[in-house]
Formats: C-alpha cells, sequence, structure tokens
C-alpha cells in the first residue's frame, strides 16, 4: 500500500470513530484534515466568459439635414386688369308737346292709338334706351311709355302759355317732338305763322340745349297735301312755315319730319282726323328716320372699337 493509500485509510479510520461516538465534536479548521480523492480531479478551468460577437449591423442613415424651408413671400395684392371698355347707351329723354293728336283718343274703341306707341316699340326695338318725359299720361294702345305733353284741343298759344308748367328747371329734355296747329287751322286763323314762330323761340329760350323737331300737319280725310290746302288753306300757310324754320340752319338743332309729305288713305283715320293704328304708324315712321339720327350716341373708346 502507497503511502497516500495509508493516509486516506487513517482519515477513514477517524471519520469513522468521529461519528460512532454519536458527539457533535467541533472540528477546527487545523485539526480536520482536508479530504483527497483517490484519483485526484482534473481541475475544471472556470470557462472565460466568451462575448458572442457583435453583429454587424448597417449603420443608421443619419437623418438628412433639415432645412429651413424657403421664405416665401406674402402674396401682394394683385390690381385684376381693367376690362376693355364698352359703349355704355345713354338714356335719351324725349318729351312729345301738342293737341289731341300727340295725347291719342280716349274714346274707348280707339283709346290710346296714337303714334307715341309706335315710337316707343322702334325706338326700343332697334336697341335704343329712351325715356318719355311730361306730365300727362295716356298709355298707347300698343304698349309704351305712357308720359306726355299733349292737350284735347290745344292751340298755339295754349301751348306757349304752358312752356314754364311743362318745361321746369328741373325737368331737361334732350328732344322735344312738336306737333301743334290743327285746332288753329279750323279757329283762329289770322296770325298762325306768326304765333308759331312765337312759340319756337319762347321753346329755344326754356331749353336751349334741346334738339326741336317740328312735325308738319298731315292731310284730313285721306286727301293729298295738295287738296289739303285748298280745302285749309291755312294749313299750307302753317306747313311751309313749319319748314323753313327746321330748314333755316343745320346748326341750331331744329329738324323738320315730314308727316304731310306722306300719302294718308281713308283707312288710316277713324274720324276723319284723328289717326287709327295704321295712320299712326305710318306718322311713326317718318318721325323714327327724324328722331334715330338725334338720338344720344354711345362713345366709342380706342380699347373698344
Amino acid at each position: 500500500m502507497t503511502k497516500n493509500k495509508k493516509n486516506g485509510v487513517a482519515f477513514a479510520a477517524v471519520l469513522l470513530a468521529a461519528c460512532g461516538s454519536g458527539s457533535d465534536s467541533v472540528v477546527s479548521d487545523q485539526a480536520t484534515p482536508t479530504a483527497v480523492s483517490a484519483t485526484p480531479a482534473a481541475a475544471t478551468p472556470t470557462p472565460t466568459p466568451v462575448n458572442p460577437p457583435a453583429q454587424a449591423t448597417s449603420p443608421s442613415p443619419s437623418p438628412a439635414p433639415v432645412s429651413s424651408p424657403a421664405a416665401v413671400p406674402a402674396p401682394t395684392a394683385q390690381t385684376p386688369p381693367a376690362p376693355a371698355a364698352r359703349p355704355v347707351t345713354p338714356t335719351t329723354t324725349i318729351m312729345f308737346i301738342g293737341d289731341s293728336i300727340t295725347r291719342g283718343s280716349d274714346e274707348f274703341a280707339n283709346a290710346g292709338k296714337t303714334f307715341r306707341g309706335r315710337i316707343y316699340s322702334l325706338l326700343t326695338q332697334a336697341g335704343n334706351l329712351v325715356n318719355f318725359l311730361g306730365s300727362q299720361t295716356l298709355t298707347p294702345s300698343i304698349g309704351g311709355d305712357p308720359d306726355h305733353e299733349g292737350y284735347n284741343g290745344a292751340t298755339i298759344q295754349d301751348t306757349t302759355s304752358r312752356i314754364a308748367r311743362m318745361l321746369p328747371a328741373s325737368v331737361n329734355p334732350d328732344i322735344i317732338v312738336l306737333t301743334i296747329g290743327y285746332n288753329d287751322i279750323w279757329g283762329v286763323r289770322q296770325g298762325i305763322p306768326q304765333r308759331y314762330d312765337y312759340l319756337i323761340s319762347e321753346l329755344r329760350a326754356a331749353k336751349p340745349n334741346a334738339t326741336l323737331i317740328l312735325c308738319t300737319l298731315y292731310p284730313t280725310r285721306g286727301e293729298s297735301e295738295a287738296q289739303f290746302r285748298l280745302s285749309v288753306p291755312a294749313s299750307g300757310d302753317l306747313n311751309d312755315r313749319i319748314r323753313v324754320t327746321a330748314n333755316a340752319s343745320t346748326a341750331d338743332r331744329i329738324h323738320l319730319a315730314d308727316i304731310a309729305a306722306v300719302p294718308f288713305e281713308a283707312a288710316d283715320y277713324f274720324d276723319g282726323l284723328h289717326l287709327s293704328q295704321a295712320g299712326a304708324d305710318k306718322f311713326a315712321q317718318v318721325l323714327y328716320r327724324v328722331l334715330s339720327r338725334n338720338l344720344r350716341q354711345a362713345s366709342i373708346t380706342p380699347e373698344n372699337p
């Protein structure tokens, strides 16, 4: 037996003796020998912790530099381009002065038959803007502006005496249409042309800027003008004076509507003097040609020729 085995047996005997005595002997560190295994155990090396290999990671992309937004200029108020200039049609104001031919009949069957209705229709259908002026009202049978200054039974002198009332400072027609004289040529015939001249001078004094359109007296009962002169001589005297006055100058804004030159027929009257609608239409056609040349005109600018 080798020395090591002897030592082991001795240690075992001592241990068994201690256990067999049943006493709790305290063995000091120095008295208790260290147990040695028969075959020395190989020392197990403490494993050195190995860190797992670092994972190859893709570098986190650096955030793109955030640039401050470019300063946007504050919107400035833009002035829209001016629209192309357009002609503006002005309104022409017209006053019709006269007797029952201007006014129109109040008789039931023929009420409102007057040239004023057809004149209004012709002017407006042509695109003109018009406004009839007057303190009297009678709507034409075919419609239209009712205002006028026509009076049943009016004479030249009556009309002159009404000027201040018909044409106060606040009323300024662009055009005055005058049809007067029938009640003179069958009444006080002496001095008719002179009374007419005075009426025109008073109208010009009251409204110097107005255009005057003078209407001759159409023949009655379907007569020609020559026959009318023979049957009523004063009609020829007055029509001659009207033509001379209207044609005296091209610069005085006095114009002629020669109604007497139009042939009228029996069907153009409802009583031999006052006009049916057919006769009123003939009257209106002549007057329209003169009126349309004297309406207020629209201005055309270079931007809108």
